[in-house]
């Protein structure tokens, strides 16, 4: 038996939502399937190539040439090693085409000033999207790096009389770790 389901979540409307604002006048398709937009001669690639499909493409007003394509990762793009798989092999693909990519948390909410400061730039090209899952890996771990290290030197270790205060101190590191991860 087959039934209909919504083409997007609460959460990806939402999203598209402060899209539509960010880029208004501007086609931006949902859930594209990426054959659509990108085509390849490697026979061997195409089955799974022809599975994958973009949460936004953003195209220009006549919705003719697509500009930039924007994911939106909910939590099992981060636990689900399948989906991991998935994705990298969606971004060395997308990255390929030379087409500006970016990829956003999902969040509870979103802010539309955030998300024009992380899209607009690469639009106009004043900024280039990393070249490579490697560039977000560096990126990344920069940050882990600069995280971890302001907050150990913060931790008072001659001080700590319990592991409740070693817990509240590490505790929100290991939030930030997450998020950053």
């Amino acid at each position: 038996m087959f039934k209909l389901k919504n083409l997007q979540t609460k959460n990806e409307v939402d999203f598209f939502e402060r899209l539509k604002c960010v880029f208004p006048g501007y086609y931006i398709g949902t859930q594209v399937a990426m054959s659509a937009i990108i085509e390849t001669d490697n026979f061997r690639e195409r089955p799974q190539f022809n599975t994958y499909y973009l949460d936004y493409v953003i195209c220009d007003k006549k919705g003719e040439k697509p500009l930039m394509i924007i994911e939106l990762d909910d939590k099992t793009h981060y636990y689900s090693e399948k989906r991991k798989t998935q994705d990298k092999r969606k971004n060395g693909i997308i990255q390929s085409t030379g087409i500006p990519f970016i990829r956003y948390k999902a969040q509870i909410s979103y802010d539309i000033t955030g998300i024009a400061n992380n899209t607009i730039p690469y639009l106009n090209g004043t900024k280039t999207p990393p070249t490579s899952a490697s560039d977000e890996l560096t990126r990344r771990a920069t940050t882990l790096s600069i995280v971890v290290t302001l907050a150990f030197s913060n931790i008072p270790t001659t001080n700590l009389s319990s592991n409740s205060e070693l817990q509240t101190i590490v505790t929100p590191l290991f939030s930030a770790i997450i998020d950053i991860a």
